[in-house]
């Protein structure tokens, strides 16, 4: 059995749709024309934006059908096939039609857990519940036609997404069996422990080749005090880390200084990354056991299931399976400077 369908999945800001964006855009011309018999423009590699529910297939046939135009604006294809009273399956047939036409090789879907409801999106207090309950027609309706064009078209599909898809395939083994078609490995936080045989952690990797962009004259050493202050306010997490880089050398220099101290850093977090930092901080609670933690987490729907927490009982939240790991020396090394 030919596997088309397969899922890159891992934590909000990871990498995920950086790194389809660029193997899209760089590894591959957006165009290929074959002459002779074929007469064909090909499109290598498709990346479209999962529409959030919205009008179910409608939404997505519309993503597929703008995506192909942008690219190869001289069919006009928005304006053939986007009618105002065109149905679901003729826009689904044209999106099929042009993803054959054009010969598509790879077709990506980023944020691909908005293709169903979000489980873990709300909760009433007090209301004790196992799984909330999810509505028939948009637990399968973008994922199944997702499904099916990539089967009919042969075109393999790949699903970028957090942790939330697992929930949006749903408890058939049938559905879930596609997101591990070809073994892709779980982008989580950055590890913040060398691997055995190596002399350092990905994270130091990261942050060492992020500390050579620099804006500013004279930048500050990267030792142990700088680089625990920034895994504090971002727990590894790449998109994290780069936002705080950025601002901290910015407001350095809206300020008219040529470098940023330990205190700079921890005090940007704070004021000008609250949210993210609050999240973070969170996050390093949660690998020290705070229980408080989980059950703040628990109420986000795409690091819940991340972080393998279940929502049970109101007030009450477990831990079933953590995806990331960290020792008891390294967490107690990201001390809180709050504290």
């Amino acid at each position: 059995e030919v596997q088309w369908v397969s899922a890159l999945t891992g934590i909000p800001g990871g990498g995920k749709s950086s790194a389809i964006a660029h193997i899209v855009n760089t590894l591959f011309p957006a165009l290929i024309y074959h002459p002779g018999p074929l007469d064909l423009w090909q499109i290598p590699c498709l990346r479209i934006q999962m529409p959030y529910q919205g009008k179910q297939g409608v939404s997505l046939a519309i993503a597929i059908i703008e995506a192909i135009d942008r690219v190869f604006p001289f069919g006009n294809y928005v304006e053939l096939y986007v009618r105002n009273r065109a149905t679901e399956p003729e826009l689904m047939l044209a999106a099929r039609r042009l993803l054959f036409i054009h010969a598509v090789g790879f077709l990506f879907v980023d944020d691909a857990q908005n293709a169903g409801p979000q489980p873990l999106d709300s909760f009433d207090e007090g209301v004790v519940f196992a799984r909330p309950q999810r509505k028939k027609t948009p637990l399968t309706w973008a994922v199944g036609l997702l499904f099916q064009a990539a089967k009919t078209t042969q075109v393999p599909l790949m699903l970028a997404a957090t942790s939330e898809l697992e929930d949006v395939l749903g408890e058939k083994l049938s559905t879930l069996r596609l997101q591990y078609g070809n073994g892709l490995g779980h982008w989580g936080v950055l590890e913040m422990l060398p691997p055995p045989g190596h002399k350092h952690a990905p994270v130091d990797v990261f942050l060492g080749k992020l500390w050579q962009k620099t804006l500013l004259r004279n930048h500050p050493a990267l030792d142990d005090e700088m680089r625990n202050m920034f895994l504090w306010h971002t727990f590894g997490i790449t998109d994290f880390i780069v936002k705080l880089y950025y601002i901290v050398q910015w407001k350095m220099l809206q300020a008219g200084a040529e470098t940023f101290t330990v205190e700079d850093v921890h005090r940007c977090a704070r004021k000008y990354m609250t949210g993210l930092s609050n999240l973070a901080i969170k996050m390093n609670r949660l690998a020290e056991n705070d229980d408080s933690a989980k059950e703040e987490l628990s109420k986000i729907p795409d690091l819940a299931r991340e972080f393998g927490l279940e929502r049970t009982i109101a007030g009450v939240s477990t831990v079933r399976e953590p995806t990331f790991e960290k020792t008891k020396k390294d967490s107690d090394a990201l001390t809180d400077p709050e504290r």
